[in-house]
């Protein structure tokens, strides 16, 4: 095992103070409003890519529709 460094007992120590915890919280959350971004960023990217796959579903279902009404029409 491999013996623990001063950095390592400061963090431990800090951790256990009232002020350690609150600085721990705060270095965590920090980053949450660039979180709520990306994360708004990337639901509109995937609410286009689902109006997009709805739309070419549709296109597909259409032209199988057609095709089928040319292979079996009463015309031939």
């Amino acid at each position: 095992m491999s013996p623990i460094d001063s950095h390592d007992l400061s963090v431990a120590h800090d951790l256990g103070t009232l002020e350690g915890k609150v600085g721990a919280i705060y270095d965590n959350t920090k980053v949450i409003p660039e979180l709520i971004a990306k994360v708004a960023k990337h639901e509109t990217q995937l609410r286009f890519i689902r109006k997009l796959g709805f739309v070419s579903l549709v296109a597909l279902l259409g032209l199988i529709v057609e095709w089928i009404k040319t292979q079996f029409s009463s015309g031939r």
